[in-house]
């Protein structure tokens, strides 16, 4: 319904939007938004499961919400004032209806989810789930996603036996799900930096991801790190 509106809302605080034309959209998820020419997110709003009320000229509940929020910010008579209510936070977002401009009732709205596809915890995971494939030489211990550093989370941390080499060392991954940058390569070095600080233990850095920038796989060759060409799982059928 696009209107001639006044707008006042009572909650957590207390605001209110001038007269003017406005968009409202009531889902029947019980969601009411009211949208302005700007901002891509609704000027106000309630959430799913709000109720909404149509108070009509000369019944008590118009003349007392009119006095409480719009006789000064809306001066006229209003064909209607809209009341939506959340009763749960106890909010009320009231709309002071001048003149509907343009009405559309929609049906069948779709409630479908967007699905995600080729993320970058996607990668990771597929990743992990080949992590001998990817360290042939490696007698593996453990991996661990997202390991927390005060520089941010490590993507992959594995810690592994070298079939070659004598000891324990730690491995860890920056996964990146279109091309492996500069930045990356500077991201998963403060994170060997503090595991050599903090566990006393070799710390060997990797960049994963389906291409390489010539500057990163420069900056890799130069420090020592190394780019592992990880591309995602083909879909199923």
């Amino acid at each position: 319904m696009y209107v001639d509106a006044a707008v006042a809302y009572e909650g957590r605080a207390r605001s209110t939007l001038e007269r003017g034309r406005y968009l409202l959209l009531y889902k029947p998820d019980g969601s009411f938004m009211v949208c302005g020419g700007w901002h891509i997110p609704p000027l106000n709003y309630q959430g799913p499961g709000s109720v909404l009320h149509h108070h009509r000229p000369g019944t008590a509940s118009y003349l007392d919400l009119y006095d409480q929020h719009f006789s000064d910010l809306s001066p006229g008579k209003a064909q209607a004032i809209l009341e939506s209510a959340s009763l749960r936070r106890k909010e009320h977002l009231y709309v002071a209806v001048h003149r509907v401009l343009s009405q559309q009732p929609l049906r069948d709205w779709s409630t479908t989810s967007i699905k995600l596809s080729r993320s970058e915890a996607e990668l990771r995971d597929h990743i992990v789930a080949n992590i001998q494939r990817f360290f042939p030489a490696l007698h593996i211990i453990k991996v661990r996603r997202e390991v927390p550093t005060p520089y941010g989370l490590i993507d992959i941390q594995v810690t592994a036996h070298s079939k070659v080499k004598q000891g324990i060392a730690l491995h860890i991954i920056e996964v990146k799900r279109r091309q492996a940058s500069v930045s990356a390569c500077g991201q998963i070095a403060r994170y060997a930096r503090h595991l050599r600080d903090v566990k006393k233990m070799e710390v060997y850095e990797y960049v994963a991801a389906p291409t390489v920038s010539q500057s990163a796989a420069l900056y890799c060759r130069r420090h020592g790190q190394r780019y592992i060409r990880a591309t995602f799982p083909a879909p199923r059928p």
